[in-house]
């Protein structure tokens, strides 16, 4: 009994993380369920939140024209297309407004210039430090308003002028190691000149609290001194009524964050003004505006017991998913915190955290978090329906998705290549294929377009704070099946320039790195020092391109070049892309046959001169194996032209009749041997007769002998008669076995 209870509980403890997969993707197919009951089922009848979220959160469930219904009905919630809500303009829904329609590729121009006309001046105090390199005595002349001021730097970094009052001239006062700059001189430039390579590092302050930024700027060569002309670096925030307003300077400068834009001039307010703004949970937002691992581990030490996050301000769904979306379900606790949340969710498939709580935005929040992790690996073989996978002799991988009462199957084929949309070669892959690991006869190989390649296949997806890197230099996403994929390795930039032996080359300053050797650093325009040159260069020297009229550069810069007529035109670090996508747009479960798949600014997925068609698996098809053939109707799909909408059944041929042949010669040949053995039976009766008949005559002497002899004859004719009905009954069992056998 025992050793069956621990047979039970170790197959229970095997199963329980398929049960649990199982059971999230049904729970998240159940908020989407009802969630899509209240937003597309009636028209978007939202406030500007609940609408922005449950767009985000439905964004991989909703068809062209349901989307393109969402986003109209948004915009139709603004003033004139430039803030949210018509009626009551803020940063704030402007900012979450803004968030949903670029994840769709939707111009904000306007909302841009609205919460741009909210930037406001943050009043700080800026500290300046002068770095050594060689850490010796240092001479140094400051430059400013026409005048000259010496500074003295020791070998220790202090400043040998410290507490000489107006040494440096009014802008200055002389600390220990830093330079306090006065708030009148904040717009000012100066020039530091000294006798011996250095560096320049900023602090700001702000009352008793500290922050040191990423700013650091060297010094060139100069004759025979070191020059580095400097200004104090700016500190804003989103203002509200004139007022510095936490929450809205959190989501503006995330939004301008997602589409790539400079937000340094922000992290200083947010800094430091976190401790008494905890109510908006900065912690995560902090972590994806800079990519720092403490933001991360901060964030991890404000989750409470249950795997949850709660503020004064947020409730502890929408605190939980804000954390999950906001840092990529990054926190070490996420797998907590997203069990919790899939045991509390209510039977219909919405979260509600108390009486008076926005279900509809949380539910779509948390939504939005939970699909971060649980759909991360897409099956890219064929779905096909569970305990399938075996009987078709393919590869069973339960470590892609498929969705529920489906799993991932490697089917093999003769011809791989050509039954999956590829083509066989021996030569190069032409332009726009690439070559994949599917099989071919004769040893050649599989090339195969892009639009029909998923990244798993070639190479990797990378977060939206990861940069694609190929032997340490950045390169550019390619677009394939289900978007940018990075044919190298992924990289989060968590160094600052001169830690990856770089220096900042901006084209903006006539400088150009050679053949693109861009590094993945924190600081933009990171480039490998020995390529950095001072001067312009055509565009592709620089691994550019250089963009029409019509495109805009995706994932890059546009900067100045040699060849770009002094315009802005030279895409570095991405790639050149359409505005508007001229052909058919895809949905997520489409692939682009027969065409050419690229993104615009409008769609990810666009689809050129060709045609938007579902996976087989997605129509509930399969492609049967070489040895099976349809049951049912065969029709195109995107992954072959041979997609069965039925079932796979053995093939009809000489094989098989062969096969039916030798069983019903062997059932033939076994019926012949029965009969025969039939007519050899020996009859009992007769038996005993004649062993009775061959005793000696009967005599006075011996009665018991012949009894006893007669008994015997008896005894042994009934166990043979009893041995050969049982055989019988063998036989007949056989023979019964044999039919049902034939008949199915």
């Amino acid at each position: 009994m025992q050793k069956k209870l621990f047979t039970i509980f170790i197959s229970f403890m095997i199963l329980l993380p398929f049960l649990s997969c199982s059971s999230a993707q049904d729970e998240i197919v159940k908020a989407i369920t009802w969630l899509r009951e209240r937003t597309v089922a009636k028209d978007w009848q939202l406030n500007v939140e609940q609408h922005s979220f449950s767009l985000l959160a439905l964004k991989n469930s909703l068809t062209v024209s349901e989307t393109e219904e969402a986003i109209t009905r948004l915009f139709a919630k603004s003033q004139e297309e430039k803030c949210w809500p018509k009626e009551n303009c803020n940063a704030k829904e402007t900012a979450i407004a803004k968030l949903a329609l670029n994840s769709f590729g939707k111009s904000t121009e306007k909302a841009d210039e609205y919460l741009l006309s909210k930037i406001k001046s943050y009043e700080v105090k800026w500290l300046i430090q002068i770095i050594t390199e060689e850490r010796k005595e240092t001479s140094c002349l400051i430059n400013y308003s026409g005048s000259f001021y010496q500074l003295t730097i020791k070998g220790n970094e202090t400043m040998g002028n410290e507490g000489n009052e107006n040494e440096l001239g009014p802008c200055f006062n002389v600390g220990r190691y830093w330079l306090e700059l006065k708030e009148d001189c904040n717009n000012k430039s100066f020039t530091i000149v000294c006798n011996s390579n250095f560096a320049v590092s900023f602090m700001l302050k702000k009352d008793d609290k500290e922050y040191v930024t990423t700013k650091f700027e060297r010094a060139e060569a100069e004759n025979e001194n070191f020059v580095l002309t400097i200004k104090a670096p700016k500190a804003y925030c989103i203002a509200e009524n004139n007022e510095c307003d936490y929450e809205a300077t959190l989501w503006t400068v995330y939004a301008f964050h997602k589409e790539g834009k400079s937000i340094e001039e922000f992290i200083p307010y947010l800094v430091l003004e976190r401790n008494n703004n905890q109510m908006f949970l900065p912690e995560p937002f902090l972590y994806a505006l800079t990519n720092s691992a403490v933001w991360l581990k901060e964030t991890e030490n404000k989750q409470a017991v249950d795997g949850l996050w709660e503020t004064e301000a947020y409730n502890a769904y929408y605190a939980t998913a804000l954390v999950g979306f906001i840092t990529n379900a990054n926190v070490d606790g996420w797998e907590q915190a997203r069990n919790t949340l899939l045991i509390e969710q209510k039977k219909a498939g919405y979260w509600r955290a108390k009486e008076n709580a926005d279900i509809i935005r949380d539910t779509a929040a948390v939504l939005l978090a939970l699909q971060q992790s649980v759909y991360s690996n897409i099956c890219y073989y064929d779905c096909v329906d569970e305990g399938k996978c075996s009987e078709i002799g393919g590869t069973l991988h339960q470590e892609l998705e498929c969705g529920v009462g489906k799993e991932c199957c490697e089917i093999h084929y003769e011809n791989e290549c050509e039954s999956k949309g590829g083509s066989c070669t021996s030569g190069s892959c032409p332009s726009g294929t690439l070559k994949v690991n599917y099989t071919c006869e004769n040893d050649l190989k599989c090339c195969m377009a892009l639009n029909l390649i998923y990244c798993q296949e070639i190479g990797s997806k990378c977060a939206s704070n990861e940069k694609c890197t190929v032997n340490g230099f950045i390169t550019n996403f390619i677009t394939v099946a289900d978007g940018d994929c990075c044919l190298g390795t992924c990289v989060l930039p968590t160094k600052h320039c001169e830690e990856l032996n770089g220096v900042i080359c901006k084209p903006e300053e006539n400088k150009s790195c050679a053949h693109g050797r861009w590094l993945p650093s924190i600081e933009e325009f990171c480039c490998e020092a020995s390529s950095c040159v001072n001067q312009l260069l055509n565009c592709d020297a620089m691994n550019g391109h250089l963009c029409e009229e019509q495109e805009v550069c995706y994932n890059g810069h546009l900067v100045v070049s040699k060849d770009s007529n002094g315009e802005a035109r030279c895409c570095i670090q991405g790639q050149c892309i359409k505005q508007r996508c001229e052909g058919e747009i895809c949905e997520e479960d489409e692939l682009c046959v027969d065409g050419t798949l690229v993104r615009t600014a409008d769609a990810e997925r666009c689809c050129l001169n060709g045609r938007c068609l579902k996976k087989c698996s997605s129509l509930n098809g399969t492609l049967c194996p070489t040895h099976m053939e349809c049951k049912g109707n065969l029709v195109e799909a995107s992954d072959t032209k041979l997609c069965c909408i039925g079932s796979c059944v053995e093939k009809k041929g000489k094989t098989k009749f062969l096969f039916i042949f030798i069983i019903l010669l062997l059932l033939a040949l076994l019926l012949i041997l029965i009969l025969i053995k039939k007519k050899k039976k020996p009859k009992v009766k007769k038996a005993e007769e004649k062993a009775f008949l061959s005793m000696p005559s009967p005599s006075v002497s011996r009665p018991i002998r012949r009894t006893i002899s007669l008994s015997k004859v008896r005894e042994k004719a009934g166990e043979k008669e009893k041995k050969e009905r049982r055989s019988e009954k063998k036989k007949e069992d056989i023979l019964k076995e044999l039919e049902r056998i034939t008949k199915s």
